[in-house]
């Protein structure tokens, strides 16, 4: 039923790695928030609230500034018509989520990620990086967000494999064993566990 919901949306995610997300998001045992960092149109949003609503864990925060990615921009290799026609996906985006019945469980953040983070202060059970997937972008991505990610907690990468600079940072992680421990891929979605602080 979630995937017929969810199939109208439009987006870059394997209907198997949205149910992923969906699955994790409901059932991870973990207490506290579950943040996306990119949002795009609400596809993983979608998956995400899908999951926090009917496992009763809450709302998903969803951070973006609505602008789209580099390759979303005109003449780039994913030219998307919003970002062509409003220079956002913003409207887009609510009016999928609102179709869904989920806007009581999605928290909008509009804004870059380095912007958001300013005054967080809650404990994070599930963070999905899935913004610019420059290297520096998810790197710091990670490092500005991952603090807040509790031992036992999740954070998972998208486009692993599929694009380089994300793939770099997941795999300079993965390295470290004593912090950080891969638990799983669909796909190109990565889940990583913390260990230890």
């Amino acid at each position: 039923r979630v995937g017929s919901l969810v199939s109208k949306v439009e987006g870059f995610l394997n209907p198997m790695e949205g149910f992923a997300l969906y699955w994790l998001a409901r059932y991870w045992p973990t207490a506290g928030s579950t943040v996306e960092i990119g949002s795009f149109k609400g596809l993983s949003t979608s998956w995400l609230a899908h999951g926090c609503k009917e496992g009763r864990k809450g709302k998903v925060t969803a951070v973006d500034h609505f602008g789209g990615s580099p390759e979303h921009q005109v003449g780039q290799s994913y030219q998307d018509k919003d970002i062509v026609e409003h220079g956002s996906t913003l409207g887009t985006f609510k009016k999928n989520i609102d179709s869904q019945n989920l806007t009581e469980f999605v928290d909008v953040r509009v804004g870059a990620s380095r912007t958001v983070i300013n005054g967080w202060t809650e404990p994070i059970r599930l963070l999905f990086i899935d913004g610019d997937h420059s290297y520096e972008a998810s790197k710091s991505d990670f490092e500005f967000w991952s603090p807040f990610v509790p031992i036992g907690s999740l954070v998972l990468f998208h486009d692993i494999g599929a694009w380089h600079g994300v793939t770099q940072f997941h795999h300079e992680l993965s390295q470290d064993v004593n912090r950080w421990k891969n638990i799983g891929k669909v796909h190109s979605l990565a889940v990583v566990q913390r260990i230890a602080s």
